[in-house]
């Protein structure tokens, strides 16, 4: 039986299903501290880093192009 649907904040599901009606919220919660997931702050931190990247990435390529057609 389906009990809870959480969706993280990359659009990812989880799903949730209890083996009996008795199960509480609770002891999924505490089922779920051992799969180590990341906190919210560790994943905006995540995302942060991966569009800085790109945003670097991006910054350099424009660079170059400019500096290629100076050199023309």
């Amino acid at each position: 039986m389906l009990t809870h649907r959480i969706t993280l904040p990359d659009g990812t599901e989880i799903e949730f299903f209890a083996e009996t009606d008795k199960e509480t919220f609770a002891e999924i919660q505490r089922d779920l501290e051992g799969l180590k997931l990341p906190t919210f702050a560790e994943f905006v931190a995540q995302e942060r880093k991966k569009h800085r990247a790109k945003q670097a990435v991006k910054k350099a390529r424009k660079i170059a192009k400019l500096a290629r057609r100076k050199n023309r």
